[in-house]
């Protein structure tokens, strides 16, 4: 899937696929790209969220407390997590 996007997308994907396995989830959710993007300090949406006051320490801490799993849920080949619907449509989208 990654090949139809551009650099910065794959990365952001990247990026999602790495906070799923570090949360423990076995997906890449909405909260996962949200995630990845973050972790993109010079892209667009870091800096509309910014200009908007948003923390962006602060958000990374509450979608991380809103999402903790108590269990690990990431088994087999970390680079296979599959996407949510959600998640599958915002990156049609793009």
């Amino acid at each position: 899937m990654d090949a139809k996007f551009s650099k910065k997308v794959r990365s952001v994907i990247t990026n999602s696929r790495e906070e799923a396995v570090r949360l423990n989830h076995g997906y890449i959710g909405v909260e996962h790209l949200l995630l990845g993007i973050i972790l993109e300090n010079d892209c667009m949406a870091v800096k509309i969220l910014e200009s908007l006051d948003v923390d962006i320490k602060k958000l990374r801490n509450l979608i991380e407390l809103s999402t903790k799993s108590s269990t690990p849920s990431v088994t087999g080949n970390k680079n296979t997590i599959p996407l949510v619907k959600q998640a599958e449509k915002i990156l049609k989208i793009t």
